[in-house]
């Protein structure tokens, strides 16, 4: 039996496999600010397996170089530094593998999802924050600190919005945190379409500028923002057709087949390949 978990900056989700295609007993629950109360909620959870062998997940933030600990995290700063594989462990009597979120997202998608039967799969979620990764040939692509797409700078003048105090990074004006500072209300209760479609054009550079540097032959689009927002992918793809022209032709635009359980079934396949190893 393995445990997959999927550790986001607002919500954690959890599951079991006793097989390498499929999961079973699906959990959501808020994620704790204390880690502890985490960890408590995850064990109570595993307590009716006695035969757990592995736990592998992802957590939002940039691992450490031994992937045992985060190192930076926008939306979950109050863990950084503290030894979450270790402690996971230790708790669950067992070994662990500790990923990027996304990156755990990303294969999911490639290997079972909207990307399946493609070599170069570019996945993007639109979240609490922004992310993404690179897949090939259902490998994570080789890296040396992660991939970090939200944090790539589309606004260094802060031309955009001279009010905004954030770096100008397109996490900062699409992510569902800046959303909610900047407009005093979650992006579920946003209904002008003006701004969607605002911000739909922020979101189409981001989708361009990663094509152009990973030249994938589909990107998938997931994410809250994404699944909550019917106009959102339609004119994502709009303006992408505008922008992006260097390319004789632009790879697929799909949305995420696998929703929220992305990252627990990437997570199923990074222990297939741990065993195969």
């Amino acid at each position: 039996m393995h445990l997959v978990f999927d550790i986001g900056a607002t919500k954690t989700k959890i599951a079991f496999s006793n097989n390498e295609n499929a999961i079973s007993d699906f959990y959501e629950f808020d994620t704790q600010d204390d880690i502890k109360d985490e960890i408590a909620i995850i064990k109570d959870k595993a307590k009716q397996y006695k035969d757990i062998k592995l736990a592998c997940g992802g957590i939002a933030g940039i691992l450490s170089e031994k992937k045992d600990k985060m190192v930076a995290s926008p939306n979950l700063s109050r863990w950084v530094g503290i030894n979450l594989k270790n402690i996971l462990s230790e708790e669950l009597s067992c070994k662990v593998i500790l990923e990027n979120d996304a990156n755990l997202a990303a294969l999911g998608e490639a290997v079972f999802g909207a990307g399946k039967g493609y070599d170069i799969v570019a996945y993007l979620t639109f979240s609490t924050g922004v992310g993404g990764a690179k897949v090939v040939n259902k490998k994570i692509d080789k890296n040396s600190f992660g991939f970090e797409p939200g944090h790539q700078i589309i606004d260094f003048q802060q031309a955009f919005c001279k009010q905004c105090k954030e770096s100008g990074d397109l996490e900062s004006f699409v992510g569902g945190n800046s959303l909610k500072k900047r407009y005093g209300i979650s992006p579920e209760e946003l209904k002008d379409e003006r701004i969607w479609e605002e911000i739909s054009k922020i979101c189409a550079v981001g989708v361009s500028n990663a094509i152009v540097f990973w030249s994938p032959e589909v990107v998938v689009l997931g994410g809250g923002l994404v699944k909550k927002k019917d106009i959102f992918p339609d004119r994502v793809s709009f303006y992408l057709n505008q922008i992006l022209k260097v390319f004789p032709q632009k790879p697929k635009i799909l949305l995420s087949q696998l929703g929220s359980k992305n990252g627990l079934f990437g997570a199923l396949y990074l222990i297939n390949q741990k065993d195969d190893d």
